[in-house]
């Protein structure tokens, strides 16, 4: 049941309280109280707290259902949390449909995070149908809000290229750069092992553009000069 927005603040804004005093026990509780009451922020505090086994015992499938609980109350970050969970097979069984479902609803609440992680589904066709054009449309504009996963999927999917999506060493550098910066660590691992050959791939000539009916000029032959 979703409640109105101000469903449970009384005890979420003491459980913050109790949880910045370090009274972990009692923030529990508190956020607990104030999750059944429908304040969903309270639920993703509660799913992040019996991860951890931080003031109440370690549940990881409880973590799930109370991080499914805040998506239903309309908290992106319940819904990412909840996406992560099925997409990890952790607390519950590995659910790609469930996981996209999950990040789905995180997007359309506008959390970054949740949108690229829905753009990585489509890329990959976890839990859906490909679709690696709308993937990079979704994470570029991710990438330019600076979200650093955005920029590193972003940047792998333009090197590797996808049916849609032309392969562009030199552009894939340039935001796997931006990625690194930004803080993605996989990104910095990625630049070290593969930045010889983005630099070779970066180096190539770049292919001929298409001509009026979208299709590559052919290359002169020899037999061709010879007759001009």
């Amino acid at each position: 049941m979703v409640l109105g927005c101000g469903a449970g603040t009384a005890p979420a804004k003491d459980a913050k309280q109790k949880y910045a005093e370090g009274d972990y026990k009692t923030a529990g509780k508190l956020f607990e109280k104030a999750c059944d009451a429908g304040n969903g922020d309270s639920c993703t505090r509660l799913g992040k707290m019996l991860l951890d086994g931080r003031g109440v015992d370690r549940n990881e499938a409880e973590a799930v259902r109370r991080f499914e609980q805040a998506c239903d109350a309309r908290d992106p970050l319940g819904c990412l949390s909840a996406g992560y969970a099925y997409s990890r097979g952790e607390g519950v069984e590995r659910d790609d449909d469930r996981a996209t479902k999950a990040f789905d609803q995180g997007c359309q609440l506008r959390h970054v995070g949740a949108c690229t992680e829905y753009a990585v589904s489509l890329w990959r066709g976890r839990g859906m149908a490909k679709d690696p054009v709308r993937a990079k449309d979704m994470l570029a504009d991710n990438c330019k809000k600076n979200n650093a996963a955005a920029c590193f999927n972003l940047g792998v999917l333009i090197r590797m290229g996808e049916p849609g999506v032309e392969k562009n060493a030199k552009h894939a550098k340039a935001i796997l750069d931006k990625a690194c910066k930004l803080g993605a660590a996989e990104a910095c691992a990625y630049l070290k092992k593969h930045r010889a050959a983005l630099d070779r791939e970066a180096a190539q000539p770049a292919p001929p553009e298409p001509d009026e009916n979208g299709e590559a000029p052919e290359a002169d032959s020899e037999e061709g000069r010879e007759k001009e």
